[in-house]
């Protein structure tokens, strides 16, 4: 999936504005990396892979407390 369509799918799951700001930032930095050969230090990656466990972190703690029937 695209970074519009990951978005797309966020908004229509009603994920908070907060959360998907976080996410599209995220996925905006990993499209810099692949798309236009960006690079970054090793600390920005650090911050991004810590960013990233938060977010499965915090998603997967919502899922637990309201499981899908």
């Amino acid at each position: 999936m695209s970074t519009s369509e990951i978005m797309k799918v966020l908004k229509e799951k009603n994920f908070p504005i907060s959360e998907r700001n976080r996410v599209s930032d995220f996925l905006k930095n990993c499209d810099f990396v692949k798309f236009a050969a960006g690079s970054f230090s090793d600390n920005e990656i650090k911050n991004f892979v810590k960013t990233a466990e938060e977010f499965v972190k915090i998603r997967g703690e919502q899922i637990n407390e309201n499981p899908v029937a």
